[in-house]
C-alpha cells in the first residue's frame, strides 16, 4: 500500500515538474518573440538611415549621445533634459 502511494506522489510530481518547464519554455519563447518584434519595429531599414551612439565632449564633459533617423540628410536635433535623474533617453 505504501508503494503504491509512493508512486502516486512520484506521477503528481513528474507531472508538476513537466508542467513548469513547458511553462517556462513558453514563456522564454514568447519573450524571444516579442523582442524579435520589438527590434524589428524600431530597426532603420532605409539605405540613408542613420543609427549611432557615442560619447561626445559637452563642455569638457563626456556626454553619451544617440542619433537615430529614417534619412541622414536631416537635421540633427538636440534635446537636453532638465538635469541629473532626469533621463529623456525614454522618450526617444
Amino acid at each position: 500500500m505504501r508503494s503504491k502511494a509512493w508512486k502516486v506522489i512520484q506521477i503528481v510530481l513528474a507531472s508538476v515538474a513537466g508542467f513548469v518547464v513547458v511553462l517556462l519554455c513558453g514563456t522564454l519563447a514568447y519573450r524571444a518573440y516579442r523582442q524579435h518584434q520589438n527590434a524589428s519595429a524600431s530597426a532603420i531599414g532605409t539605405p540613408k538611415g542613420i543609427d549611432e551612439a557615442m560619447f561626445v565632449p559637452i563642455c569638457r564633459i563626456e556626454q553619451w549621445v544617440t542619433i537615430r533617423g529614417q534619412d541622414r540628410l536631416n537635421p540633427v536635433l538636440l534635446v537636453l533634459d532638465g538635469g541629473p535623474g532626469a533621463a529623456g533617453s525614454v522618450f526617444v
